[in-house]
């Protein structure tokens, strides 16, 4: 299928989709895959994911599938084809998360192409790539996280490394909560949207999954601390002039407005040079309470409901470094408990 514009070649796609609702076979193996693909993002990806979603997949069809294997044909595209996409991106450097990034978004956009019957295969489903994992786990120990702790006191953002640490709380999360998310006389908060960067643009939205909404108990430390922020952030309100609201939201940038996202990263980039301490990323202050809880005997479950994870499984696969110390543990309770004399 060919098309001077992305109006013919989406007329087009809409022909052969009506002829699939009819049950007549819609293969049409000469429509190269850049033509599906931009049809694909406007008219199908658009509608259904949310925009930073979309904001990615854009970057990897434009930046890195198309330039790659965009001439090929839709029909005559293969399995190859697609692990020749992968090794190319490796071979540039790219990290593995990325491109396992890239990989699923062809394999989403070729799923809805199996879907639509506009060809019979799903080709980078149905392969299998072994891309290796990169470790992306590098919380903070017992000892550090005390260091740490005592390492922002007095930081204008304390009160927003306690709660990251104490209650891991993803950075948009963080961001996103606002005063009436928080009831600190009742000590929980409510997690109900996440701040991030789309474009040019601050936006708040709601989580990307439903587990993510979730309602939280505040340990008394972070309590603490929120009671003394509210303080200062009521202070601020009133030296720039503006009127307190229950909509504001916890953490504000020096001038009280919304903080950009990468301006966590460097603040604690800050703190973590000016105390000495080992450089960790913003996530991983949320890897260290989930480590921290299960080195405690928390049950996974409820750090699965605490972190906001939509099964059991991503919580054991994310953390599995942690289980073997935690079975060893667990050996030596039940001696402790049935066998005390040993």
């Amino acid at each position: 299928m060919y098309g001077k514009t992305r109006r013919e070649v989406a007329a087009k796609l809409r022909t052969l989709q009506e002829q699939s609702a009819q049950g007549i076979p819609a293969y049409d193996r000469g429509m190269p895959l850049r033509d599906y693909l931009a049809h694909w993002l406007d008219a199908v990806a658009a509608e259904k994911v949310s925009a930073k979603t979309l904001v990615n997949y854009r970057l990897f069809v434009n930046r890195h599938i198309v330039p790659v294997i965009g001439d090929k044909r839709i029909g005559t595209l293969s399995s190859d084809d697609v692990r020749a996409l992968i090794a190319a991106k490796r071979k540039e450097g790219f990290a593995p998360r990325t491109v396992r990034q890239m990989h699923a978004t062809l394999r989403v956009a070729l799923q809805h192409a199996v879907r639509e019957r506009l060809v019979p295969a799903n080709v980078a489903g149905s392969m299998s790539v072994r891309i290796e994992r990169e470790s992306s786990i590098n919380p903070f120990d017992s000892d550090e996280a005390r260091s740490f702790l005592q390492a922002v006191r007095g930081d204008p953002w304390e009160a927003l490394w306690i709660v990251a640490i104490t209650m891991g709380l993803r950075k948009g999360e963080l961001l996103g909560l606002q005063w009436h998310d928080v009831d600190l006389a009742g000590g929980s908060l409510m997690i109900r949207r996440s701040l991030q960067r789309i474009g040019t643009e601050l936006v708040t939205a709601p989580p990307k999954t439903r587990s993510s909404i979730r309602a939280l108990q505040i340990p008394s430390m972070a309590a603490k601390a929120l009671v003394a922020h509210r303080e200062l952030e009521e202070e601020k309100a009133r030296a720039f002039g503006h009127r307190w609201a229950r909509s504001r939201p916890v953490f504000t940038s020096a001038k009280g407005a919304l903080i950009e996202p990468r301006d966590v990263n460097h603040a604690l980039d800050r703190v973590l040079t000016t105390a000495d301490l080992r450089r960790i990323r913003v996530h991983d202050l949320r890897h260290t309470c989930a480590t921290l809880l299960l080195s405690q005997g928390v049950p996974q479950r409820v750090i699965m409901d605490q972190l906001g994870h939509s099964s059991i499984t991503v919580t054991m696969n994310i953390y599995a470094h942690v289980m073997p110390a935690m079975h060893t543990d667990s050996a030596a309770r039940m001696d402790a408990l049935l066998d005390p004399q040993d």
